[in-house]
């Protein structure tokens, strides 16, 4: 029996969970709500839900999903997902969380006094090479990890698609709320919460500030993110540095370069470049058959590579014991990354006001 699932939410961001789903094994879309109805019954006779609402508690009480997205804009993610949670679903919410720090504090409450499983689309923790990256960092291919860094880098196409109206606009230290819980989510992953830190910003345009540089102290060691908005190609490296190693991962190229601290230079650099040469080209005939498996909308390969589904699907597998890389719990840390850059960013504002 296929489990039942409804959408809170059908803008632009349902559409790719409708998709993704499809390649979920048993489990059935059948029912939507938005605040707008007509919108509801269009994304509902696109996606194939059998009935659209307009008042999510009605639809909640009528057709008792198993599972809820809630798809609807950040700041309105709280109340909705409470309401799921309460009727006993559970909770896959887009990301972030929330945007207050007590909105996830009183999430993480009601899905424990609820019972029910909760979790936050972080769909970068999911990707193919992250999952590698991870599994070396667990195995301690890297000795003691010290240090890790990340570059993301927004696309000017990706600022331009958002409307004026999007919240990131109307206050600059939302921009790490919107853009920031990405990377982090993978810094949180690696190191833990954060307990510090330090925010320079550069080349403000429209009161946006389109170059964050963020040192933070973590538990379990120190990370630094650059935020890059609409000053190139969308692009995200991540690095860590361990007492015996270090490694880059690329996420658009979905490939990890290792670089050991070998005692014999150049023995080592030799020996470095030639497995690397290996990494780089079995990754590369790994990603070019996935691509074309995407292209031809096979399921096998869109599960393998693409991020976003690989996190919907892997959902579904947890709820069943209720675990993941990115409950709410993690998830409440990945926003207090951004709330703490985001205070420090709003006091050194101050200071110049």
């Amino acid at each position: 029996m296929s489990t039942r699932v409804a959408f809170i939410g059908t803008g632009e961001i349902a559409n790719k969970h409708a998709l993704s789903l499809r390649a979920v094994k048993d489990a059935a879309l059948v029912a939507v709500c938005d605040i707008h109805q007509g919108r509801a019954e269009k994304f509902a006779a696109q996606h194939g839900a059998k009935k659209a609402y307009a008042n999510a508690e009605q639809m909640l009480q009528t057709e008792r999903p198993e599972v809820v997205h809630i798809l609807t804009p950040a700041h309105l993610h709280a109340a909705p997902a409470v309401l799921a949670m309460e009727s006993g679903a559970d909770v896959l919410l887009e990301k972030p969380l929330a945007t207050t720090v007590k909105e996830c504090q009183d999430l993480e409450s009601a899905c424990a006094r609820s019972g029910v499983y909760g979790r936050v689309n972080h769909q970068l923790v999911y990707s193919p090479a992250f999952d590698k990256m991870r599994a070396m960092v667990k195995a301690c291919k890297f000795g003691r990890l010290n240090h890790v860094s990340v570059l993301f880098a927004v696309s000017a196409d990706n600022l331009k698609s958002l409307p004026p109206s999007h919240f990131v606009f109307q206050d600059p230290a939302n921009a790490v709320l919107e853009f920031g819980v990405h990377p982090l989510a993978m810094v949180q992953d690696l190191m833990g919460g954060v307990r510090d830190c330090k925010v320079m910003t550069t080349t403000e345009r429209g009161g946006l500030p389109t170059h964050w540089q963020i040192a933070f102290e973590c538990e379990r060691g120190t990370a630094e993110l650059t935020l890059l908005l609409g000053r190139g190609g969308k692009q995200t490296l991540l690095t860590v540095s361990g007492e015996d190693a270090s490694a880059m991962l690329d996420m658009n190229r979905q490939t990890i370069l290792v670089q050991d601290m070998n005692p014999h230079l150049i023995y080592g650099q030799v020996e470095t470049a030639v497995r690397d040469a290996g990494r780089l080209l079995a990754n590369g005939v790994s990603g070019l058959a996935a691509h074309y498996q995407n292209a031809f909308r096979l399921t096998s390969g869109m599960l393998r590579m693409d991020p976003f589904a690989r996190s919907v699907a892997a959902f579904y597998r947890e709820r069943q014991d209720k675990t993941g890389s990115v409950g709410l719990q993690a998830a409440r840390e990945v926003i207090e990354y951004c709330d703490a850059a985001a205070q420090k960013y709003q006091r050194s504002m101050a200071v110049y006001a």
